[in-house]
């Protein structure tokens, strides 16, 4: 009778470690300095507003001293927890102001006319490519860049919408030439206004978009 006492006790005391465990395994990593956006500003939802607006700020039409106000009122700069975000403003060489958030967001405007000119998005979580296109149709031009040079350097492909002044990033690949298929994965979105998307089109020479397929590296 005791050995049965004592097996019982055993198995009582495994089951309550795998639910201790279960719940260690679950619950959430406050480490985590990477926070999701909410609905990534509306890229795919439309809510409050779609690309090239973000959040309800837009390149060429948003002054940068309401910015903080309209992501505040958005909750793009609280966390999980609720929690506000920290975000940094600095002037950049070009005397722009750029504001830098700890969920990978960025903001910059034009020094002269104090209006945003420049948004950049890490999206959280990311989203397929076939996605994109669905809601705003394909790009008129593709890129194939370096993102690194270590002994295997990887590629990503960068996409330039220019009806929207918007480019967006797929994720990095090993492969050469880099395939583009509906399941490739949007990893960054950019909004622009006129004058800047213009200079990175000129600044990545990108060639004209002839559907899903392969591209070389552009030169």
């Amino acid at each position: 009778m005791s050995n049965v006492k004592v097996s019982i006790s055993f198995a009582q005391f495994f089951i309550v470690c795998l639910i201790l465990v279960s719940f260690t395994s679950c619950a959430p990593n406050h480490s985590d300095s990477q926070q999701n956006l909410p609905e990534n500003g509306g890229f795919l939802s439309g809510e409050p507003c779609s690309a090239p607006c973000f959040s309800g700020i837009t390149p060429s039409k948003t002054n940068f001293e309401q910015v903080e106000a309209i992501l505040n009122k958005s909750r793009v700069l609280s966390d999980k927890n609720g929690s506000k975000l920290v975000c940094k403003t600095n002037i950049d060489f070009d005397n722009r102001k750029i504001m830098e958030c700890q969920n990978g967001l960025w903001i910059g405007a034009d020094a002269k006319t104090n209006f945003v000119d420049y948004i950049s998005a890490k999206l959280t979580p990311q989203v397929s490519l076939d996605s994109v296109f669905e809601k705003y149709g394909q790009p008129d031009f593709i890129v194939v860049r370096l993102t690194s040079v270590p002994d295997y350097a990887d590629n990503a492909a960068i996409l330039f919408f220019d009806s929207i002044q918007m480019v967006v990033t797929l994720e990095t690949s090993i492969e050469s030439p880099y395939p583009v298929s509906a399941s490739n994965v949007v990893v960054e979105i950019e909004y622009f206004d006129k004058n800047r998307y213009q200079q990175r089109w000129n600044d990545y020479h990108p060639v004209k978009w002839n559907g899903y397929g392969s591209y070389e590296l552009t030169q």
